[in-house]
C-alpha cells in the first residue's frame, strides 16, 4: 500500500557520521525535504547511546564509524542495542569503501547510500521503503529485510514485522516502550529460529570436521571451519541468552 511522503515531519532519523559538517549539511537538506526530528551522532559510541534512548525511526550509519558499524546493525536486528530491531537502517558507504556493501546488506541494512548522501536519496529510499511491507527472515547469522522475490519458494519462513517508520508516515503515534512490548513475542519467535537454525549448522560443521581429523586432513579450510565453529556457539550461545535458555546458553 503506498504511504504519503506528506508525513515525513512524524520521522525521527539519526545520522551516524564521524564528519561533522557532512552530517550537518544532511541534517539540514532533511528539514528542507520536511522530516520532523533529526539527531546527529558523531562517534560510534554516540550512535550506540543514541539508538538505546529509543525513538529513532530511521538511521543512516557512516562507514566513518568504523567497522564496528556492522556489530552495531547486527545488535540492533537481534535487539542487542536498543528496543526498535525493525528500524529502517541505511549504510552510507564512501565511494572508496564500496566493497562494504556486501558486508552491510550481510548485517541487515535496508540499503545502501553513497557517500555525499543527498537528503532527496534519503527521500526516495523513504519512500520506497514506504510502499510496501517488506517481511524480515531469519539465518543462523542474518536477522534483517528479505531481498528475495515475493514470488520466489523457499523454506525460509517470512516475519511480517511492524515498523515505526510505516506508522510514522500513516499518521499514527508511538509509544516505543507500548511498541518493545508489543512486539516481544514475535521477536522471540525470531530468535528461536536463529538458534534452531544454528543449532543445524553446528551440527553440520562439527560433523564436517570430525570427518576431516578422522582423515588426518587438517587443511587450511578445516582451520578456517574450526574458527566459524567457534564463532558460532558464541552467537547460538548470545541466543539462547536472550531465550533465557540458561542450559543451553553455558554450553
Amino acid at each position: 500500500m503506498a504511504t504519503k511522503v506528506e508525513m515525513l515531519s512524524n520521522v525521527t532519523v539519526l545520522i551516524g557520521d564521524t564528519k561533522a559538517a557532512r552530517a550537518s549539511t544532511l541534517a539540514d537538506g532533511l528539514k528542507e525535504f520536511g522530516f520532523g526530528t533529526t539527531t546527529v551522532a558523531l562517534s560510534y559510541k554516540e550512535a550506540v547511546a543514541k539508538i538505546e534512548e529509543g525513538g529513532i525511526d530511521v538511521a543512516i550509519l557512516a562507514d566513518s564509524l568504523g567497522g564496528g558499524v556492522f556489530k552495531l546493525v547486527r545488535g540492533v536486528r537481534q535487539m542487542l542495542v536498543g528496543k526498535n530491531p525493525f528500524m529502517t537502517i541505511f549504510c552510507a558507504l564512501a565511494p572508496e569503501h564500496v566493497d562494504g556493501a556486501k558486508l552491510a546488506l550481510r548485517a541487515g541494512v535496508d540499503s545502501i547510500l553513497i557517500q555525499p548522501v543527498p537528503a532527496k536519496d534519503v527521500t526516495d529510499r523513504v519512500r520506497a521503503v514506504s510502499r510496501v511491507d517488506t517481511p524480515y527472515v531469519v539465518t543462523s547469522e542474518y536477522i534483517g529485510p528479505d531481498r528475495r522475490a515475493a514470488d520466489r519458494s523457499s523454506a525460509l519462513r517470512r516475519f511480517y514485522v511492524p515498523q515505526t517508520l510505516l506508522s510514522k508516515l500513516r499518521g499514527q503515534s508511538i509509544n516505543y516502550d507500548e511498541f518493545a512490548k508489543k512486539i516481544a513475542p514475535l521477536m522471540e519467535d525470531m530468535l528461536q529460529t536463529r538458534l534452531n537454525s544454528q543449532s543445524g549448522r553446528l551440527a553440520a560443521v562439527c560433523k564436517e570436521l570430525l570427518a576431516a581429523y578422522l582423515s588426518s586432513q587438517i587443511t587450511p579450510v578445516v582451520q578456517a571451519k574450526l574458527k566459524s565453529l567457534a564463532d558460532l556457539l558464541k552467537d547460538a550461545s548470545a541466543s539462547a541468552k536472550q531465550l533465557k535458555q540458561d542450559d543451553v546458553a553455558g554450553l
